[in-house]
This record gives C-alpha cells, sequence and structure tokens, in this order.
C-alpha cells in the first residue's frame, strides 16, 4: 500500500485500528486463550455483564439490525471479523456498569486513570 502523506506531514493523520489488533493478539499469544474467552474471563463474567460479548456468530442477529436508508445491512460477516478492534456487543445497562468498574478501580488500580488521561497531540505547532 502507498501512505496516504509523507509521515510528519503537518496537519495530517489517518486513524487505523492496528494498535486494537495487535494488542488482542498480544493478549492471545501471552494468555493461550483466544481474545474472547478473556474478555469472558477478565471483564464480562467478574463485572456480571450478561448482555455483552464479542460478536462470534454469523447468525447472530441479536443485535437490533441496522439500516441505511431502507435498507437492511447485513453484516454479521463484518462484525465477526472484528475483535479486540471493536468487535463487543452490548447494552446500555452494562456499558454503565463497566464504565463505573473502569473508573473506581475494579478492573484495575484505580491510580492507573492518571496514566491514562496524558494526552498525546496529534498535530504539533
Amino acid at each position: 500500500m502507498t501512505p496516504l502523506f509523507v509521515p510528519g506531514t503537518k496537519g495530517k493523520a489517518n486513524y487505523s485500528d492496528a494498535n486494537f489488533q495487535l494488542l488482542g493478539k498480544i493478549i492471545e499469544i501471552v494468555t493461550h486463550k483466544p481474545y474472547a474467552e478473556n474478555c469472558r474471563e477478565f471483564i464480562t463474567r467478574p463485572l456480571g455483564l450478561t448482555k455483552t460479548y464479542l460478536y462470534q456468530d454469523t447468525t447472530d442477529k441479536t443485535p437490533k439490525t441496522l439500516y441505511y436508508k431502507n435498507n437492511e445491512l447485513k453484516i454479521p460477516q463484518a462484525m465477526t471479523s472484528f475483535g479486540a478492534d471493536g468487535g463487543m456487543v452490548s447494552t446500555s445497562t452494562d456499558m454503565l456498569i463497566f464504565i463505573e468498574a473502569f473508573f473506581t478501580g475494579k478492573l484495575f488500580p484505580k491510580e492507573y486513570i492518571n496514566e491514562l488521561q496524558e494526552w498525546n497531540k496529534i498535530f504539533f505547532q
């Protein structure tokens, strides 16, 4: 693939999920378990998130069907291809439980929150 622009070009950035994909693979290699199993073991089960899961079944119609204008979008193959980069399905109730756990130290030490709030600028002036 050719680059979209020369690295370091002022005012240019391009989003990519590559780091999330790499992190998911690292988790699988280190734990010797699939990413979905790690999510269940360390996040959804301990927090009691009963309506949150990694989308893996191409016949799963549980999430509401998405539409573009009047056309149903058939996205099961796309959804099952996502992993650490966006394949999670949840409800607003489960997401609120997750957010509270994230910020109150139920998933990792609360002290880490300060480190997560260090922002790196994309564009330097």
